[in-house]
């Protein structure tokens, strides 16, 4: 039986709004304010609270709808903090910002400031935005022949709307995913990104620039090895077992581990770099090295190229830059000095005269690529593949490689 009662002010008499005590459907006793100051209200209010946690109890009524009623009172860019935070806990922590990024822009775009506010239709207006029209682009960007994303990166998008979706579900802050009957963009009609392996002459001189700059066992383990550079930036000595010629690949992208053989050039310069530095068997092998860095190592050894960025009316974008320079001071010495001087802004791209892309991940491809000619002993396969076979467009690349250069169809097939 529901109870109901006033608190005591400070000249001892009753005062304030009625409050109510009673048993919700778990057991548990509630005290809530009924916002009145009249008795009757207050009891007919403390009736209906009892009664509908009756209902609930025997399961006449879905007591769920109390927390997803709850869930929706909070802003979403609260639940959208909670889930960055879950997926920060779980270990996701590489593609974090790319999160953040999609969700928080899709929210402005589209508006909505509730859970309830989330449908099939917004996402799939703010799908079609992001395919005609793209996001706000930095100068550097601005050079890009399309306006919109390419379908990929779109799905992407979607990938991530529809994952945090599928979290709210699970946490009980909604009770389906609304977003589920959106699909994918067709990727197969607009490939803007295609990779190529490198050729012979571009890994000589890339090996002969990295062994200048001390980064030739980086990029040799990225290319017998097969690994991506996420997986050079954890890869520490334990990992390596030079005895059984085995590296152990553990929390890569498919979030298993992977054992790859160690390839006998490989196992040579990793021996040469363990017996220089001697190091302990927790330590990383490799220092963090940054795109700006494989970038500029590509430029000296003659893969890329860097260009002029203008603007969209093709004008040069012109920037500021500290410089020193020979100048005379305030006594009228001539001193060397720092000063600002305005200089075009230019950026390094990798792609060559057909429009494919050469970076640091296309030395997966290579290997791939040199396992099939027979140039060299074949390397390892690249690690995280949850199968043995290329995907389909790079194996389609590798046939038309071999086609060209006059190879049997039976150095083609597949291992």
């Amino acid at each position: 039986m529901a109870s109901v009662w006033r608190r005591k002010g400070p000249d001892g008499k009753p005062s304030g709004n009625w409050l109510v005590s009673y048993f919700d459907h778990t057991g548990k006793r509630r005290e809530r304010s009924t916002g009145t100051m009249v008795k009757r209200a207050a009891e007919r209010i403390a009736s209906k609270w009892e009664a509908d946690a009756q209902l609930r109890k025997e399961g006449v009524i879905d007591h769920m709808q109390d927390r997803y009623a709850q869930a929706n009172r909070v802003p979403i860019a609260e639940h959208v903090e909670a889930y960055i935070a879950h997926c920060k806990h779980v270990g996701e922590g590489a593609s974090l910002r790319t999160k953040r990024n999609d969700l928080e822009r899709y929210v402005q775009d589209t508006g909505i400031s509730r859970l309830s506010d989330m449908n099939a239709e917004t996402l799939s207006k703010h799908m079609w935005r992001m395919r005609e029209f793209g996001m706000k682009r930095s100068p550097v960007n601005r050079i890009r022949r399309h306006a919109g994303l390419a379908p990929a990166t779109v799905n992407n998008i979607r990938r991530h709307v529809i994952s945090f979706a599928n979290w709210c579900v699970k946490t009980d802050r909604l009770r389906k995913n609304p977003l589920k009957s959106v699909g994918k963009l067709d990727q197969r009609k607009e490939k803007r990104h295609e990779r190529r392996p490198f050729t012979d002459g571009e890994l000589a001189r890339l090996m002969a620039v990295a062994e200048v700059n001390g980064r030739k066992p980086w990029y040799m383990t990225a290319l017998l090895a097969g690994l991506r550079k996420s997986d050079l930036a954890r890869l520490c000595w334990g990992d390596i077992d030079f005895d059984a010629k085995t590296i152990t690949i553990t929390e890569g992208k498919a979030k298993r581990t992977d054992v790859v053989p160690l390839h006998p050039q490989l196992e040579d310069e990793l021996r040469r770099l363990r017996d220089e530095k001697l190091p302990h068997p927790g330590a990383k092998v490799f220092g963090g090295v940054d795109t700006r860095t494989w970038r500029r190592d590509f430029l000296l050894a003659g893969i890329a190229r860097e260009e002029q960025v203008v603007d969209e009316d093709g004008q040069q974008v012109m920037v500021q830059k500290r410089r020193r320079q020979w100048r005379l001071n305030s006594r009228g010495e001539e001193r060397l000095l720092w000063t600002l001087v305005e200089e075009p802004l230019t950026r390094i791209v990798t792609d060559d005269e057909e429009g494919r892309v050469v970076d640091f991940h296309a030395l997966r491809m290579t290997v791939g690529d040199l396992a099939r000619s027979g140039r060299r002993a074949a390397p390892a396969r690249p690690a995280n593949h949850a199968t043995r076979r290329l995907p389909r467009d790079v194996a389609a690349l590798h046939r038309a490689r071999v086609d060209r250069h006059g190879r049997g169809v039976e150095q083609t097939s597949r291992p």
